[in-house]
């Protein structure tokens, strides 16, 4: 090996300009006429194997490129994608609704849903990045060979590799995944590895499979115990003719179990391949494609990946050109592309073959070309769409919640805009409203200790006790019934005080409600004026015996002393002069009641006057004017303070909520300029990372014939 070649071999990938790609690819030499007199060191030979060496190196070096290039860009977009995501979740910043049919596109109306399933969408979409990465790294090529029950899926993997690796029979008799590789990945051993989870499995920790010889292999699918086996052979032919081992890449070889009407087995089994570079489906010309064929098919083009059909048992067929046409019609409904390139993509052949014929040689050299030369349709292009997909699906959401996150910023500035005017009237109403009420207040309390103390003093000085019993037999009940009656009537006129001032208060609380409600709004108040009654000890005043000394006055015992005499007199001088008793007798009886009820009612004047000043006596002594007037003015105090806080509260209370919400919008307003300053870089970025995988050029290289010397 020359210098030039081991240097070109070991060294590191181009990473030219995109736009410098196109110059790796030469112009295709035009081909020499067979009959042309050319030396035999420079004739082409077209069958040699050297005639497309060049063209292998050429196309190995643009595919190394083409790859490390998309490589750093799937690491780009998954930075985004993180970026997009964590920014995504951020308190204030929302984020618009993906569109139907984007890659994160989500069903729920709910926002909260909405976001917590677009972060799931998007961790998706992390995963299958990280998928991606991996298998366009992978120089590994997988080709996934299915097909109808009993169609001869075995048959056509035996037959290209060209020897008799997995069973067949008449009956269906694949029941597991059979993946086919070159021995020299297991170092140059031929066995079988059973696997009991693909999942976990690692050719070089031997717990994760169970070693048998290739001549077990019909016994152990027959016993069913594992559902997944991995083939080591080896392939004798050359590279450049081997479907297993070549120059630019090793191919795995898939056998899969038939499908039929079980729909989860057969969705399980291809979800699970989901990084194969191409499909090979085999069809049985008798039975043309049924409704499970057409169901994969189907989704097999969704996703865009290489189709192969082979039609299997056309030589059974009798009416061979009305069955094509058939196929033909079924495979243009279920894969347009594939029916665009039947020439290459669809072939009918007639298997087992003991000696494959020249069109099954076609069909070998156009599964090689796409399994092995095509790696930049097969295993580039997968990705570069999917890229290209993630990022306009994120470049539009961004854009959609820049529109947003726009509107967002407008509305809570004309919010603040809005706010602005009372949350500044209230600030500057706060100390005048307290002072007015407090005035109010005070007005108020002045005026009901006033009013109280002068109708208090007004009820000891003329009470109006309501009593009408006249004294004819006991003095002693009635001064004690006297008392009771004096001391009830100034209680009533207590009572009286306090419901005038508690109307008074009431009219006070309603005027601060009515003041908070001219500044505040409308607003619930707590019914300060309903307090319970403050209770008080009521007075009390003791009467005894010696109370009743005096009742008399001196100036009315004379006058009454003076009034029986003369009686006395005019009695005896009438009866001296008449001589006989008779009616005169009548009216000095009644003359003597009258004397003595005159005399009575004077008594009771007297003992009324001294139970009253006793009585009074007794307020002076414990000042009861002073006492209930301050003792009511005080509950209205407290009734009028607790009025005051309340509306101090409110309005402590609506300047902190309106404080809170200016700096809310703040924050909203803050948050929308960074989310829209974020996504307006997020697009610009997208969009450059959008140009350069859109520049990355997966475009299969012109075959270029080398010269042999």
């Amino acid at each position: 090996m020359s210098l030039r070649r081991l240097l070109r071999r070991h060294s590191a990938p181009s990473i030219e300009p995109f736009d410098r790609l196109h110059s790796l690819y030469p112009r295709p030499l035009p081909m020499l006429p067979p009959d042309v007199n050319t030396p035999p060191s420079v004739r082409i030979t077209q069958d040699s194997p050297l005639r497309y060496r060049g063209h292998d190196a050429h196309e190995q070096r643009a595919y190394r490129d083409c790859r490390q290039h998309l490589l750093g860009h799937i690491l780009s977009v998954m930075r985004l994608c993180e970026d997009f995501r964590h920014h995504h979740n951020l308190a204030g910043v929302q984020t618009a609704k993906p569109s139907s049919g984007s890659l994160l596109f989500t069903t729920p109306t709910d926002t909260t849903l909405t976001m917590r399933l677009l972060d799931e969408r998007l961790g998706q979409c992390l995963r299958h990045l990280d998928h991606l990465r991996t298998r366009v790294t992978d120089s590994a090529s997988k080709v996934l060979v299915t097909g109808d029950v009993n169609a001869g899926k075995s048959s056509l993997v035996n037959t290209l590799l060209q020897a008799d690796i997995v069973p067949t029979h008449e009956q269906p008799c694949t029941s597991a995944l059979c993946e086919i590789v070159d021995c020299m990945q297991n170092g140059g051993v031929e066995e079988v590895h059973c696997i009991p989870d693909p999942a976990h499995y690692d050719s070089h920790y031997s717990s994760t499979y169970h070693p048998i010889a290739l001549r077990h292999l019909p016994k152990a699918m027959e016993q069913g115990l594992y559902d997944h086996f991995r083939i080591y052979v080896r392939d004798h032919r050359p590279p450049e003719k081997s479907l297993l081992k070549h120059d630019l890449a090793t191919m795995t070889w898939i056998d899969s179990p038939g499908l039929d009407a079980d729909s989860n087995k057969t969705s399980a089994i291809y979800a699970g391949q989901d990084d194969i570079d191409a499909v090979v489906f085999v069809v049985n010309a008798q039975n043309q494609l049924t409704l499970s064929a057409k169901t994969f098919l189907q989704k097999a083009s969704m996703e865009k990946k290489p189709l192969f059909i082979i039609v299997n048992r056309f030589d059974t067929i009798k009416d061979k050109v009305n069955c094509k046409r058939k196929i033909l019609d079924q495979i243009h409904q279920v894969s347009p592309s594939t029916y665009e390139q039947a020439e290459d993509r669809v072939h009918f052949v007639d298997l087992p073959l003991d000696a494959p014929p020249a069109s099954f040689a076609t069909l070998e050299s156009n599964l090689r070309t796409f399994a092995v030369e095509h790696r930049m349709h097969t295993k580039l292009l997968p990705a570069k769409r999917y890229l290209v997909a993630l990022l306009t699906d994120m470049a539009d959401l961004a854009r959609s919640t820049h529109e947003l996150t726009i509107e967002h910023h407008q509305q809570a500035l004309q919010s603040l805009a809005r706010d602005t005017f009372p949350f500044m009237q209230l600030l500057k109403a706060r100390e005048p409203v307290l002072h007015q009420v407090e005035v109010m207040a005070e007005h108020t309390l002045e005026s009901i200790q006033t009013h109280a103390l002068n109708v208090l003093e007004q009820a000891l000085e003329n009470p109006r006790p309501r009593f009408s019993r006249p004294p004819l037999f006991s003095l002693w009940p009635y001064a004690h019934e006297y008392r009771d009656a004096l001391l009830q009537a100034w209680t009533e006129e207590i009572e009286d005080v306090e419901r005038e001032a508690m109307e008074e208060t009431k009219l006070c609380v309603q005027a601060i409600q009515r003041l908070g409600t001219e500044h505040l709004g409308p607003s619930p108040w707590q019914d300060k004026a309903n307090l319970k009654k403050s209770y008080y000890k009521p007075l009390t005043v003791t009467l005894e015996p010696v109370d009743l000394l005096g009742v008399w006055p001196p100036r009315k015992r004379t006058a009454w002393a003076i009034s029986l005499g003369l009686l006395a007199c005019l009695g005896v001088r009438w009866v001296d002069r008449s001589g006989k008793f008779g009616g005169g007798w009548v009216s000095i009886v009644s003359l003597a009641g009258s004397s003595l009820w005159l005399g009575l009612s004077e008594i009771r004047t007297g003992l009324e006057s001294k139970i009253f000043q006793k009585c009074k006596r007794a307020a002076i002594k414990t000042s009861l004017a002073d006492t209930h007037a301050r003792r009511v003015s005080r509950i209205s105090r407290k009734i009028l303070q607790a009025t005051g806080r309340d509306l101090e509260l409110k309005i402590q209370t609506a300047i902190e909520n309106k404080a809170r919400r200016r700096s809310e919008l703040e924050n909203q307003a803050h948050d929308a300029q960074n989310a829209g300053a974020y996504y307006t870089h997020f697009i610009e970025v997208a969009n450059l990372v959008l140009d350069q995988v859109n520049a990355v050029s997966t475009d299969i290289p012109t075959k270029a014939p080398t010269r042999v010397l």
